[in-house]
């Protein structure tokens, strides 16, 4: 059952559920809503509805979206509990069959939606899909590429330590997420819900990025991870430890594993000759459980530089 929702704009109910829910949660997003939206409206494939979440704004951003008439839009009042119960209300609001996520100050290429859901359509084992992303400035100027592992495997493994998808790109079968038990986070406080999500989503069927940019990623000083980098970072680490040891088969790492697995997402000190060793040999041991080749399929090179960085950088 579907939660009681409180909707500003035209009542949907009596329409055809669409294939496709854009996820879109906004808080004080004034700046960029107008550009976001009209990058949604501008796609190839018309059969979605696009669920903002208002999650406490302050500024104009729903009025700003209210008047620009997007006949699927539907605004609901999020908790106000942090971003990950936001979005968990987001997947209890949709109607579509596949969730597309959007951060209000990114856009999406006009053939994304066609183009994930085609490859959806092709893969119906496939659970989890998202793309590499042209990274762009304040002004919408491109200032490079984010790049992610392509295959199944590869993502896995990459999974395994750090977040192998770029949360605004991705698509996801809405029954997954809610089987998988739906975004969640442990208190209101910012949360790598994304990262935490997936880990639980990758047991459900097939995963895959794909290679040709679907987003445009915009790089601020402002966003949630920039602001709040230490909370989420430290949070992400414990994710990141779960991960290895359901990967290890064992109940838990042992305190200075866990240390050293939590260091990919929070440094807060120099390690010695021998904790290096002891990463690196972590980090062989769940390649083995892979058994991937070419050694950087799945881990970038800068995964196994970082513990020789953190012999002799101070954070």
């Amino acid at each position: 059952m579907r939660p009681r929702l409180k909707i500003f704009d035209s009542d949907t109910v009596n329409l055809p559920d669409p294939t496709v829910t854009v996820l879109l949660p906004v808080r004080n997003g004034e700046l960029w809503i107008r550009e976001c939206l009209t990058s949604i409206l501008n796609q190839t494939s018309k059969d979605f509805e696009v669920v903002l979440i208002d999650d406490g704004s302050s500024d104009n951003s729903v009025s700003i979206a209210l008047s620009m008439n997007v006949p699927q839009l539907r605004v609901v009042l999020g908790p106000q509990a942090g971003l990950a119960r936001a979005l968990a209300l987001g997947i209890e609001s949709a109607r579509g069959e596949f969730i597309a996520r959007q951060d209000v100050d990114d856009l999406s290429c006009p053939e994304r939606l066609e183009t994930q859901v085609r490859a959806f359509r092709e893969d119906p084992s496939m659970v989890l899909l998202g793309s590499s992303a042209i990274e762009i400035d304040s002004g919408g100027g491109k200032i490079g590429r984010l790049r992610v592992p392509k295959s199944d495997r590869s993502i896995r493994l990459r999974g395994t330590f750090v977040n192998p998808f770029i949360h605004t790109s991705v698509m996801f079968r809405r029954s997954t997420a809610l089987a998988a038990g739906n975004y969640s986070s442990p208190s209101s406080s910012p949360y790598p819900e994304d990262f935490d999500l997936w880990g639980r989503m990758l047991k459900f069927g097939r995963v895959r990025n794909m290679t040709k940019p679907l987003v445009q990623y915009r790089r601020t000083d402002h966003g949630l991870m920039a602001q709040n980098a230490r909370l989420i970072g430290v949070a992400a680490g414990q994710v990141a430890c779960r991960n290895v040891a359901e990967i290890l088969e064992c109940a838990k790492l042992s305190i200075g594993d866990s240390q050293l697995v939590s260091m990919f997402h929070w440094r807060s000190r120099k390690i010695t000759l021998v904790e290096a060793a002891r990463i690196l040999a972590l980090i062989l041991r769940i390649r083995l459980k892979f058994g991937l080749l070419p050694m950087f399929q799945g881990l970038p090179i800068r995964i196994y530089l970082r513990p020789i960085i953190w012999l002799y950088k101070t954070p």
